[in-house]
């Protein structure tokens, strides 16, 4: 392995006729490990230098990086032969509960006007508070690394014979509902195979933090994260009812019997687990609820809209426009105007809930801007006894 500067020449203009070019080329994929590995032509010391560094990772002018080159051989093979090359890719490290918190931290932190170093982070740990700087909280992490490194080789050694995991559910669908969030899973394995299953779920973010939300028995096959299913089984749920109009993400993973194999390094006396990704949500259901009983209980949420308050106040988590209408009938036509007539958005609602959103765009996909709209809501239920009735609310937005 070797490593080039992204912007050098051999990664331009490559040409099968180019002859000289095509033997700096070969020369580049031949050399081997032709460099001293980038950490340490930053910063020679090796760990003392990563936790106090003084070199630039640029290593000059360079603005495009580096790229990592792998090259094996030549080989001269006879009729028959082979090579066989295996390589092992490991990412691991700190949690991310414990990343988001050391980073918070440093974007926060000051420098110390005594020393003129940035002050330590403090962290909790498995219920301790621990004080340290923002790179060695980040080399904390090391060992789970290596960890991963040391059970991917020791599951080659053993010729992947590691003990498996039980199957994933094979279905598992999440959607949002009046009375909760319904999760529906079908599991085609042994039952017998496994203790259960468990059902975790995230806030605001595909890619954030996952808590588990409960844990039921190998014969279940659905779980409502709502307020009722809350009152019949309270002792069930780990998580808060979710929060109507927000994101939430789910998966579920399949926990297996206690395993007694430890080949290849494969942890003993705990359960494995199904891989979450094979039976995971990547789309956002959101609590609804029943529609609106009268015209007049129709709200607006939040109203005014203000992005620019603290966002755990506003109902989208991840920095995108949301305004919520509650309580709106089942199936209506939600027209919102400027302030002077001018019609910008028309949103058809027909799921039958009492909740519709708006991203603040028009129907040409704009952003709106600040001011005050006007929004028309048309019942255009005919089972509903308002069927043809208008409610008007006004909306008003700073951005």
């Amino acid at each position: 392995m070797a490593e080039e500067h992204n912007d050098d020449k051999l990664y331009a203009n490559n040409s099968a006729f180019n002859a000289t070019k095509m033997a700096s080329e070969y020369n580049m994929m031949t050399k081997g490990r032709g460099t001293t590995r980038h950490a340490f032509q930053v910063e020679p010391s090796g760990y003392d230098g990563f936790i106090e560094p003084s070199g630039d990772p640029m290593l000059g002018n360079n603005l495009g990086g580096f790229a990592y080159n792998y090259g094996y051989g030549p080989y001269t093979l006879a009729p028959g032969e082979s090579v066989r090359i295996v390589i092992a890719e490991a990412s691991a490290g700190i949690s991310r509960d414990l990343a988001e918190q050391v980073g918070r931290g440093f974007k926060e932190d000051i420098l110390d006007p005594n020393s003129g170093e940035y002050e330590d982070i403090e962290a909790v740990v498995n219920g301790q508070t621990l004080s340290m700087t923002k790179n060695e909280w980040v080399f904390t992490g090391r060992d789970s690394l290596f960890q991963t490194f040391e059970r991917a080789l020791a599951n080659f050694n053993s010729g992947f014979e590691i003990p498996e995991s039980p199957l994933p559910p094979s279905i598992f669908s999440v959607t949002s509902a009046g009375d909760g969030i319904q999760l529906d899973w079908q599991f085609d394995g042994n039952e017998a195979d496994i203790q259960g299953f468990q059902i975790y779920r995230a806030s605001g973010r595909v890619d954030s933090t996952y808590r588990l939300l409960a844990e039921v028995p190998a014969s279940a096959r659905e779980l409502n994260d709502g307020d009722g299913a809350r009152i019949t089984d309270p002792a069930l749920y780990e998580l808060d009812v979710p929060i109507r109009g927000r994101d939430y993400y789910y998966y579920i993973v399949s926990v297996g019997n206690p395993n007694n194999d430890g080949t290849g390094l494969t942890p003993t006396g705990t359960s494995l687990k199904s891989n979450r990704y094979y039976s995971q949500s990547y789309d956002p259901a959101r609590l609804l609820r029943a529609a609106g009983e009268a015209m007049e209980d129709i709200r607006v949420v939040p109203n005014p809209y203000n992005p620019n308050i603290d966002r755990s106040l506003l109902l989208d988590q991840d920095g995108r426009d949301r305004i919520a209408f509650y309580e709106i009938p089942g199936i209506c036509t939600i027209e919102i105007y400027t302030e002077i007539g001018e019609l910008v958005r028309t949103i058809e609602h027909d799921n039958g809930s009492g909740d519709e959103f708006w991203d603040l765009r028009t129907d040409f996909r704009q952003r709106v801007v600040s001011g005050i709209y006007i929004a028309r809501i048309i019942n255009k239920d005919p089972n509903d006894e308002d069927f043809g009735r208008v409610a008007i609310r006004k909306i008003v937005i700073i951005l």
